[in-house]
């Protein structure tokens, strides 16, 4: 693009084919290791050399291209007239694996030194030191880069360098104050620390509370001020390779538009869920709706295309298998169920202890009346993961997972508007028939989830304290968008440890509160 013929005053730079016609008095050669020259003499896997030999002479083999490009580049450099110079790599950046000059750079010094046994330790022995972006001389740096590194690295650092070079590069020192200040035991702006604007505070005008944010809350207060109060989204990286046709939020709907077609069906049927009876319909059903997900999102090739559709197909099965099972405990009554909306649409208000009220909504997945219990209902949410997020014996994991209590509120509140008064919310499930290790439904009793409430409420309340520090344990970061923002998990995760365990900043109570026996726990053991 815009290229150009050799002109006078200017570098020329060339391909090695075309190189030589110029007649200048000075040439350089880059670029002759042994991976890039002759190359890797790989064979074409259509038509292997002995093929091609027993086809016709003339046919170009991998051996015979070797040899030509060897042969065309000894030529080249016969036509070259006055200085030439020819330099390889020494060491692959990418790769960090060490690199060899190519087989020419010997040939070169054999007819130079007239050495004609001459190896490769005296090539490197009269080549001297690799150049690198250290020069040894500071007349020899390009820039004001490589004399800062060289200044730094060789010996002669001056004795105030981080000042020095804090004062060249103020942002280096923007960024090592913020560090100094996200590892320290006080609470500081680099901590997510914030005048919250009521538009973003959830006790006054903020935003509804879904069970997502909560829970993101829960896990690491850090995490909801990038993706919630900021909006940072991670960028995509437009040549990854793609290793799945769907990503787990696609894949996960596609589950669920599954699930909730094949019930509706079997509801104005009045069917009960069979393996023997609904397998044959239900692989219909996956794959009409994995057809219309193609559409939506073509996939990289057709494999991973049939190989999510066979776990889509399995987790059908599973379904079908547990439903079965499970004949005669309830009957379906409300699918994909939107509850918290008032008559506009718009989230409704809900009180929680200590008079802390919040808007909140959300999508149920299936509603079910228990059988022979009156208006006794039992909510189940599909997951399209696994289940190691759910521990029974501890349902709410200090506000990790609070799902479960916030649609129990919010069901009881439209079955009691909409069906009957006295109707309970009695149970509550969470369901993985995609699940690769076949994971057991997690199973609560609403009198499991006592308590619920005050969670919610102390979530609610730390997201509008306007306090967003880092969670105090980097499990919680094992799969966050913002592992990389956050640079040293571990030594974050200690530091926002120690702003927890010590009293001095009120702002974080409510976050203290739900950490705060897990804290307790660590003191008593010695872990500062």
């Amino acid at each position: 693009m815009g290229g150009s013929g050799p002109r006078p005053g200017c570098l020329h730079a060339s391909r090695l084919s075309g190189g030589g016609h110029t007649g200048r008095p000075y040439t350089f050669i880059i670029g002759m290791d042994d991976s890039r020259h002759p190359g890797a003499g790989l064979q074409d896997p259509v038509l292997l050399d002995r093929e091609r030999a027993g086809i016709s002479d003339d046919l170009p083999t991998a051996a015979g291209t070797q040899v030509r490009r060897a042969e065309e580049l000894r030529g080249m450099i016969a036509r070259l007239r006055g200085e030439v110079v020819m330099s390889w790599s020494s060491l692959d950046l990418a790769d960090d694996r060490e690199l060899f000059p190519a087989a020419i750079c010997q040939e070169l010094l054999r007819y130079v030194t007239g050495e004609l046994d001459a190896q490769a330790g005296r090539l490197m022995e009269l080549a001297g030191p690799a150049a690198a972006f250290t020069p040894g001389e500071g007349e020899a740096c390009a820039d004001e880069t490589e004399w800062w590194l060289r200044a730094l690295l060789k010996g002669d650092r001056p004795a105030n360098a981080r000042e020095t070079i804090h004062q060249a590069f103020p942002r280096l020192a923007a960024g090592r104050a913020a560090l100094a200040g996200r590892l320290s035991d006080t609470l500081t702006p680099w901590d997510g620390l914030v005048d919250l604007h009521r538009r973003h505070d959830p006790l006054t005008d903020g935003p509804a509370m879904s069970a997502t944010r909560l829970e993101t809350i829960g896990r690491c207060p850090l995490a909801y001020f990038f993706s919630d109060l900021l909006g940072v989204k991670p960028p995509e990286d437009p040549g990854a390779e793609r290793e799945v046709w769907l990503e787990p939020l696609h894949f996960g709907s596609l589950l669920h538009d599954v699930l909730h077609r094949f019930m509706s069906h079997v509801m104005e049927r009045g069917e009960s869920p069979s393996l023997t009876t609904h397998m044959e319909e239900m692989e219909t059903i996956v794959a009409d709706e994995a057809r219309r997900y193609r559409e939506k999102y073509p996939p990289p090739d057709d494999t991973l295309y049939r190989e999510q559709v066979n776990r889509l197909t399995e987790a059908a099965r599973v379904f079908l298998q547990d439903e079965e099972e499970a004949a005669g405990e309830a009957e379906p009554f409300l699918l994909e169920q939107r509850v918290g909306l008032d008559r506009d649409g718009q989230p409704m208000a809900l009180v929680l202890p200590g008079g802390v009220t919040i808007r909140s909504s959300g999508r149920i997945d299936r509603i079910d009346r228990l059988a022979g219990r009156g208006h006794r209902y039992r909510i189940t949410d599909y997951k399209s993961g696994s289940a190691y997020r759910y521990d029974v014996a501890d349902a709410f994991r200090q506000g990790r997972t609070v799902q479960q209590a916030l649609y129990i509120r919010l069901a009881e509140r439209l079955l009691k508007d909409t069906v009957d008064p006295g109707a309970v919310v009695e149970e509550f499930r969470y369901a993985f028939p995609a699940s690769r290790t076949v994971d057991e439904a997690v199973f609560w009793h609403s009198s499991d989830l006592a308590g619920g409430d005050a969670i919610l409420a102390l979530l609610v309340r730390a997201a509008s304290g306007g306090a967003f520090c880092s969670t105090d344990t980097d499990k919680d970061c094992r799969y966050c968008d913002y592992r990389d923002v956050c640079g040293d998990l571990e030594t974050l995760a200690k530091a926002a440890g120690a702003k927890l365990s010590s009293d001095a900043d009120n702002r974080l109570d409510c976050f203290r509160e739900l950490r705060g026996r897990e804290l307790r726990d660590k003191r008593t053991a010695g872990d500062p």
